[in-house]
């Protein structure tokens, strides 16, 4: 081939030419709905009370920037707890958690909402009667159970069921800035939250509705508390290799780490508790957790362990934690000079 064919034209390429005509835009791509599925989901219904006298007192206008600040608070606080917003309805807000994921923890995460839901808007409170003069108050209802849930074409998920249909009468049956929620939500969140029966609650055309009351949520307290009572079967290979590297760290006075891999449910939690349950008592045994969600939580389990380490507790234990680290750092520095080497913690 000749070393000057890239000089020649070649047939099959033609220029560019600009066109005075516009480029017609290109038809936007049917969205396919998705395939429905069958979830456990916990739906939760916030609605304002009495909100016919807003229209009544408010400008259209103002009613308008009103609703949308009140909206755009609530939705942001669902949101922080992983779940969406599925539907505005009327002055009522329609949130899910449990799609498009599902969490473990999903009912918790719906009443923690529901909670922080009911402090925003008594903060909102201030900001609102300063602007336009009122004071709103809302219900809540929740609850957990079955589902059909599709994506619409339109592009939103939808949710069919018993379930959503119970959660909405218990927001009805709420009265104002209280949370009711069904037993099956309380089933699954009955260790991490404060609650008192209600009795039978009273619907339209005479129904009634059982219900539980929610006073309060222990903040990062798990929705079930793990039992460790049943007797621990198996594992002895596992045990005796944390065992050894347990005997090598001591040994050796140098860190290791040991990370156990295992799919949910299967007993990792069970395997550490047995392990460190037979170490000897002079052995401190140090807990951090993870938290599942949640802003600025990268180092909370080294925040727990520290807290754990020097029984830091009660509003300032920020600062005692500060005051404590600090100290034990000079300790060690002063240590660590004495012998010329830092030591192994």
């Amino acid at each position: 081939m000749s070393s000057d064919n890239h000089l020649r034209p070649n047939p099959k390429r033609r220029p560019k030419v600009a066109s005075s005509v516009p480029a017609k835009p290109a038809a936007p791509a049917a969205r396919q709905p998705g395939p429905d599925a069958r979830k456990t989901v916990t739906i939760l219904f916030a609605d304002i009370v009495d909100s016919s006298r807003l229209s009544l007192s408010l400008d259209p206008e103002a009613l308008r920037n009103l609703l949308s600040r009140y909206f755009g608070e609530l939705s942001a606080v669902v949101q922080r707890h992983g779940g969406i917003v599925n539907n505005y309805i009327g002055d009522a807000i329609m949130a899910v958690f449990g799609m498009p994921f599902v969490h473990e923890d999903d009912a918790l995460r719906g009443v923690r909402a529901a909670v922080e839901m009911r402090e925003t808007l008594a903060i909102l409170n201030h900001e609102l009667e300063a602007g336009w003069g009122v004071r709103l108050m809302n219900r809540i209802g929740i609850n957990t159970g079955e589902v059909i849930a599709g994506d619409q074409t339109q592009g939103y998920l939808s949710v069919a069921g018993e379930a959503v249909i119970v959660a909405k009468r218990l927001e009805e049956a709420a009265t104002a800035n209280e949370i009711l929620i069904g037993e099956s939500t309380h089933k699954l969140v009955r260790d991490a939250v404060v609650v008192e029966p209600s009795g039978p609650r009273a619907l339209k055309r005479g129904a009634t509705i059982r219900a539980l009351v929610v006073l309060d949520v222990h903040a990062h307290a798990p929705g079930v508390a793990r039992r460790f009572d049943s007797p621990f079967v198996g594992r002895e290979r596992q045990r005796a290799l944390l065992e050894t590297v347990f005997r090598n760290a001591v040994g050796d006075r140098t860190c290791h780490l040991v990370t156990i891999l295992a799919d949910a449910g299967v007993g990792k939690s069970r395997l550490v508790r047995e392990f460190t349950s037979g170490l000897a008592e002079d052995v401190t045994v140090l807990h951090g957790r993870c938290l599942p969600y949640g802003e600025g939580i990268t180092y909370w389990p080294l925040a727990e362990i520290i807290r754990e380490l020097t029984r830091a507790e009660g509003p300032d234990s920020g600062k005692q934690l500060a005051a404590v680290v600090e100290a034990w750092r000079g300790t060690r520095d002063d240590r660590g000079d004495r012998l010329g080497r830092p030591e192994a913690v």
